[in-house]
């Protein structure tokens, strides 16, 4: 498969948001839904990666590529390959966004041996050397932050490349079986987000409008595509 470069329209960089995609876009992952479960599916999908070592999964000690590392870690062991290669990047002036507490624990727990850690200082800026080659080569792209992962495969030699970036836009409840409950910590948004999606269409669409964040600067028409676009990528 080729990879896509999905470029943003205007009004998201107006907005500093990518709204989806309209149709006649990337077609659809699966053309039918799979009987397996979000682990199989998440095994299944690190698994040719895995095979094309070395495999380098980004980790920062969150959720999201702790999930990654430890079920890629997992299969790995399974199947007989080498073990995924942990890399961390550090921020040596910004040290609020050290987790080297938790990320040491949990590469303890898998009993990870190799663990690539980046020291990092202005390299990243938003306009810094990495981002202006990469905006010069390739104009104004997503994820905002694709600077990092163009310093991570500079810096480690790799044949597969995984990242975690994204998986907080995946934590949409849409609906709730008897035997379940919603995650205490969100459970009125959750609520609101599964009212919204099991709402009929029109009155669903009206109330994500509602909920886009504002975007002043816009002129009013713009201002009324982009609460469209909202709606639509999230009713997706």
């Amino acid at each position: 498969m080729t990879p896509q470069v999905l470029r943003l329209t205007t009004l998201e960089v107006l907005t500093g948001a990518a709204l989806g995609t309209e149709p006649g876009g990337p077609p659809p992952l699966l053309e039918e839904p799979v009987a397996v479960s979000p682990r199989a599916a998440l095994e299944a999908a690190l698994l040719p990666a895995l095979k094309r070592s070395p495999c380098v999964i980004t980790f920062s000690g969150g959720v999201d590529s702790s999930l990654l590392l430890a079920v890629a870690t997992r299969v790995a062991r399974r199947e007989g390959l080498p073990a995924p290669v942990p890399v961390t990047v550090r921020f040596s002036n910004a040290p609020g966004t050290r987790e080297d507490e938790w990320q040491e624990r949990v590469i303890a727990d898998l009993a990870l041996d190799d663990w690539v850690r980046i020291e990092v200082d202005e390299e990243l800026d938003l306009i810094g050397q990495i981002a202006a080659g990469l905006l010069r080569r390739l104009g104004v792209v997503h994820p905002p932050h694709l600077a990092l992962h163009a310093l991570l495969a500079e810096r480690v030699p790799c044949r597969s490349y995984i990242t975690g970036y994204g998986g907080d836009q995946l934590g949409y409840w849409v609906g709730v079986a008897p035997n379940e409950h919603l995650p205490r910590p969100g459970r009125r948004r959750s609520a609101i987000l599964a009212a919204q999606r099991l709402a009929p269409a029109a009155l669903g669409r009206r109330a994500l409008r509602a909920s886009a964040p504002a975007r002043q600067w816009l002129r009013p028409e713009a201002h009324r595509e982009y609460e469209r676009r909202w709606a639509a990528a999230r009713q997706a």
